[in-house]
């Protein structure tokens, strides 16, 4: 449509997530998801990573090549290519920022539910996994509390 985008409205694909103008958008980027990809990432980045952002693992002479929000990168696997795009904004938030530490907390410490794929925050460094995206804004407005609670619920998990 040719609007600003809104940070807090999006759908996510096959591809990443493509942040949209207004509601009456989602039904159009889902009924032509391609297209709404190249429309928002209308170039590609090759990121270079040493091992896997996945796995951790080395990669293998046919490791493939994935694409998610405008970043070409490869993974160790066709498992681990299912897993990046099941969980899309962590794996981008890891190749824009590769110091970045998944707390990986089972439940949110917001409202201590089973965390959804997609639903994240940084905070110092970590990443802390949420029930809902609209959890981001509770979660940075208490950030120690938020990731102290993260922390606690993922020792509970090991």
């Amino acid at each position: 449509m040719g609007k600003s985008i809104s940070l807090a409205l999006f759908t996510d694909t096959d591809q990443g997530r493509i942040w949209l103008c207004c509601k009456g958008c989602i039904a159009e980027v889902q009924a032509d998801p391609a297209l709404a990809y190249k429309t928002a990432y209308p170039t590609e980045q090759r990121v270079e990573t040493e091992r896997c952002i996945v796995t951790g693992k080395a990669y293998q002479k046919d490791s493939p090549w994935i694409v998610l929000q405008g970043k070409r990168f490869r993974v160790f696997d066709v498992a681990a290519a299912d897993v990046a795009r099941r969980e899309s904004q962590l794996v981008v938030a890891r190749l824009v920022e590769p110091a970045l530490i998944d707390v990986a907390n089972p439940t949110c410490p917001i409202d201590d539910k089973p965390v959804a794929a997609n639903a994240i925050v940084g905070i110092d460094g970590k990443i802390v996994r949420l029930s809902s995206p609209k959890h981001a804004r509770n979660a940075v407005e208490e950030p120690a509390k938020t990731l102290a609670r993260a922390l606690e619920l993922a020792r509970k998990n090991l």
